[in-house]
């Protein structure tokens, strides 16, 4: 008799044992499927989140919501990452991870570029540069132009480093030096009612400027191409 109570104890003991076990499971196969799907659809929205990481033509205010989209998919991929422990229908665990560590290292680098768009939208950044007598007023544009200089320093100081944007954080560093110097020449010339000389010392600024934009735009079309082929090489995860 107790050795049939001990057996039946024994039996029951096992069942339940063995049916956590397959509800546990059933639960983490369900919250895999519920993270992956929701994982792969945000993972979709990378090509419209390097478009306007990118592209100059988008706002501030798409920057600020692309970032958001950014730390989403992050943490989507945090949480796929950490259910990815438990599961049990894998074969090749190591190949989806090596597939979610390429993922994880796209978000991060577009994370990177969008603060470097915001840092850089600062940079040497101009108002009116008059070069006519009515118009002067040196203390109000010197001013101005010191100022310029200031919150150019300050944000470059922020820039984080990119490998696609090594030689345009160098030539910015160059343009701030340049634009230094052209700043008190153009003051000079305004001091010694020398307009014409003060108009194109002005045109030299902006270009100068614009010489800066124009590597920034080439260095965001590098990134660009280089993060579509990464895209295109991400698999679904599983």
């Amino acid at each position: 008799m107790f050795i049939s109570i001990s057996v039946i104890f024994v039996i029951t003991i096992a069942t339940n044992t063995y049916l956590n076990y397959r509800t546990s499971q059933e639960a983490v196969v369900e919250e895999a499927v519920i993270v992956t799907n929701n994982s792969n659809e945000l993972v979709a929205l990378l090509p419209d989140l390097i478009e306007i990481s990118t592209n100059t033509f988008y706002s501030k205010y798409d920057v600020s919501n692309a970032s958001a989209n950014l730390q989403q998919i992050e943490s989507s991929l945090l949480q796929y990452q950490n259910n990815l422990e438990s599961r049990t229908d894998i074969s090749d665990i190591s190949s989806v991870k090596a597939n979610l560590v390429n993922i994880f290292t796209l978000v991060n680098e577009l994370d990177l570029v969008l603060s470097y768009r915001i840092s850089i939208s600062e940079v040497l950044i101009y108002g009116d540069l008059p070069t006519d007598e009515e118009n002067v007023n040196i203390e109000e544009i010197t001013s101005n132009l010191s100022n310029v200089i200031a919150q150019s320093k300050v944000n470059i100081a922020t820039l984080p480093e990119i490998n696609e944007f090594e030689k345009h954080k160098s030539l910015v560093n160059d343009a701030v030096i340049t634009a230094e110097n052209l700043h008190g020449r153009y003051l000079g010339a305004l001091r010694n009612n020398e307009y014409e000389v003060a108009q194109s010392i002005s045109q030299a600024i902006l270009l100068n400027k614009e010489t800066e934009s124009r590597a920034f735009e080439n260095s965001l079309l590098e990134f660009k191409e280089k993060s579509l082929i990464n895209y295109s090489n991400f698999k679904n995860l599983p």
